[in-house]
């Protein structure tokens, strides 16, 4: 049997950096650089935090990108499209692709037609990042038609590192440096229409906006991706709830909840 020196090689670096993760971004980068080495991928890859409990994402970082694209989130929370965090959970390995996925048939992807396709890209190797049966993030290494395509190894490969990333993942979100001077003393509120655009906001409610973890900071007409998320399982939940726990960039851990309002 022969032995991918290289792979072996890029195992051991990334459960280095893993271990040794002070926080997300910084292991997310340096992570990058090492699976460059390893995995056809194209562009920059996404890279997600997510709820362990409730399988929501809560921040996301692509190095090449001003901001996150609503598709993201619609995709998984609204269109219930494949390769959703939850989805792969749910899977063995935690990771496939988008083409395998849809067996071959990736314009029956919502993500593929209207975020991959159009964005010139043809698939995405997705995983999510699991300590034991915990989930704590989540990646999108995204392929362009003229690269080599992936294959079986390169998703047993990035499943093989799932607790290695989950760990430099949590590591990072747990020793990165907290805030001690800020506080939130009364709930920030905000209410969005049905296309997620702010129309309504406490005072509060901007700051805490600004420091939730997402690319391109807040705009009225672009919510950070946390807020997107729970915004959107609430419209599609029974009972019109959902919520979230999110880590910010000053360090505060807080609870993002999503209601609709009647009429």
């Amino acid at each position: 049997m022969k032995v991918d020196v290289a792979r072996v090689l890029a195992e051991h670096k990334l459960e280095l950096l893993a271990a040794e993760s002070k926080d997300n971004i910084s292991f997310w980068l340096e992570a990058t650089d090492v699976l460059r080495d390893v995995i056809p991928f194209d562009f920059h890859p996404c890279w997600f935090t997510v709820d362990p409990v409730t399988l929501l994402v809560t921040g996301h970082m692509n190095e090449g990108l001003e901001h996150t694209p609503p598709e993201i989130a619609r995709a998984w929370y609204a269109e219930e499209d494949v390769n959703s965090p939850a989805t792969l959970n749910a899977m063995r390995i935690g990771a496939t692709t988008v083409k395998a996925a849809t067996k071959g048939d990736a314009a029956s992807s919502w993500r593929w037609r209207n975020l991959l396709e159009p964005m010139g890209f043809d698939d995405s190797l997705d995983a999510v990042f699991r300590n034991g049966k915990t989930v704590w993030g989540a990646v999108n290494l995204l392929h362009r038609s003229d690269s080599r395509p992936y294959t079986e190894e390169d998703v047993r490969f990035i499943s093989r590192m799932s607790g290695a990333f989950a760990m430099g993942t949590k590591l990072g979100l747990l020793r990165g440096q907290a805030a001690t001077d800020r506080s939130i003393d009364s709930p920030a509120v905000l209410i969005v229409n049905a296309d997620l655009i702010s129309k309504s906001t406490t005072e509060n409610a901007l700051d805490v906006l600004a420091d939730l973890p997402d690319i391109g900071g807040f705009r009225p007409d672009r919510l950070p991706l946390p807020v997107q998320v729970v915004a959107l399982r609430a419209a599609a939940a029974d009972d019109g709830e959902a919520a979230t726990v999110v880590r910010t960039r000053s360090g505060r851990w807080v609870r993002v909840q999503g209601s609709g309002l009647a009429g």
